[in-house]
């Protein structure tokens, strides 16, 4: 995406986050936010985008809520926990 084209996205995301509902708002933020650590702590952009879009999917498609479902029943992840 070119400099011009993401201007263009997030001037339109912004004029569009006013006129949504706080609760859409506070996802928002807490996602922004999210990222934005994530970053700081050294996650790479690939990495942020593919765990965004793995959501996006989970959340999409039945079949992958199902078995994400299945995954993390009775899971509560520590974040301080070694990922392998």
């Amino acid at each position: 995406m070119d400099p011009n084209e993401f201007s263009e996205k997030l001037m339109r995301l912004s004029m569009d986050l006013q006129e949504w509902p706080k609760s859409k708002q506070k996802q928002f933020t807490e996602l922004l936010y999210a990222a934005k650590r994530a970053h700081e702590v050294g996650m790479t952009t690939e990495e942020i985008q593919i765990i965004v879009v793995s959501a996006i999917q989970i959340s999409a498609n039945p079949e992958m809520k199902q078995l994400f479902s299945i995954l993390t029943a009775g899971i509560n992840p520590n974040p301080e926990d070694d990922f392998q």
